[in-house]
C-alpha cells in the first residue's frame, strides 16, 4: 500500500519537482525556442517549393520534419544536458529568479518569427554608454552565442542537402564522411565569425530592457563557474537537438 501511495504521488507531482534537468529545460525557455525553430524550419522548407519537383519537395519536407520532430529534439537535448551538466541547481535557481525570467522572456521575444522577419535586413544600431558596452562585451565573451547561432544556421541551411543525401543511399552531396565534416567545420567557423562581428550590437538589442545592474548580474552569472558549466552544456544540448551533419 505504501508503494502504491508513493507511485500515485509521483504521478501527480509536477515533473519539475522530481527532475531539476527537466525544470531547467523548461525554465530556460527551450520548448518555446524549439517552437520558434520549427517556424523558421517551415519558412526554409517553403523557400524550396518553387524550385523543386513536387515529389522531391515533399520528400524534403518529410525528411526534415522527421529529423526535427519535437519529441526527438527534446529527447536529444535533455540527454546531452544531463550528460554534460553535473549540477543543474545553480542554473535552475538563476533562471527561475525574476531576473532569469526576464532574460528568457527577452530571448524568446527576439526569436519569434514576426520579430525575425522585422529585422531580416539587420538589427537597429544600438546606442549605449561606455559602462553598458563593457558589460555587453563581458557577456558576449561568456555566453556561446556565436557558436549557437552557427548551429542554427547550419541546421536550416542543410535541410535540402541532408534530405537529398537520404534520398540517394550511399551518395554524399559533399563527398566522403571526413570531407563532409571538414566542410561543416569550415562553414561553422565562417558563420560564427559573421555573427560575432556584430554580436555586441545583437546582445544590446536582445537585452535592451535590462537595466545596467541587471546586465551586470547576468554577466556575473554567465562568467561564474556555474554559469560557464550551464552554457557549455546548453551548447552541447543544442548541437544534440539539431544533429547537424548526422543522419
Amino acid at each position: 500500500m505504501r508503494a502504491l501511495a508513493f507511485l500515485v504521488l509521483a504521478l501527480l507531482s509536477p515533473p519539475g519537482f522530481a527532475d531539476d534537468y527537466l525544470q531547467l529545460y523548461r525554465s530556460g525557455g527551450w520548448p518555446e525556442q524549439r517552437e520558434h525553430f520549427h517556424a523558421a524550419l517551415a519558412a526554409a522548407q517553403q523557400r524550396y517549393r518553387a524550385n523543386l519537383p513536387p515529389a522531391i519537395y515533399q520528400a524534403l519536407v518529410d525528411n526534415s520534419n522527421q529529423r526535427f520532430a519535437a519529441q526527438a529534439m527534446d529527447r536529444r537535448a535533455l540527454a546531452a544536458l544531463r550528460a554534460r551538466l553535473a549540477q543543474p541547481g545553480p542554473a535552475l535557481a538563476f533562471f527561475e529568479s525574476p531576473l532569469g525570467r526576464k532574460i528568457v522572456a527577452a530571448e524568446l521575444a527576439a526569436t519569434r518569427s514576426e520579430q525575425l522577419a522585422r529585422n531580416a535586413k539587420g538589427l537597429p544600431r544600438m546606442q549605449a554608454e561606455a559602462t553598458r558596452r563593457l558589460l555587453i562585451r563581458h557577456l558576449a565573451q561568456a555566453i556561446p552565442a556565436g557558436e549557437a547561432g552557427a548551429e542554427l544556421s547550419l541546421a536550416l541551411a542543410g535541410v535540402a542537402a541532408d534530405s537529398l543525401s537520404q534520398m540517394v543511399p550511399g551518395f554524399g552531396l559533399f563527398g566522403g564522411g571526413d570531407q563532409t565534416l571538414g566542410m561543416l567545420d569550415n562553414q561553422r567557423q565562417r558563420i560564427r565569425a559573421e555573427i560575432e562581428r556584430d554580436l555586441d550590437n545583437t546582445l544590446m538589442y536582445v537585452y535592451r530592457e535590462l537595466s545596467d545592474p541587471e546586465l551586470e548580474e547576468f554577466a556575473g552569472f554567465a562568467q561564474s563557474p556555474a554559469g560557464q558549466a550551464y552554457y557549455q552544456a546548453a551548447l552541447a544540448a543544442l548541437r544534440a537537438a539539431l544533429a547537424v551533419g548526422q543522419q
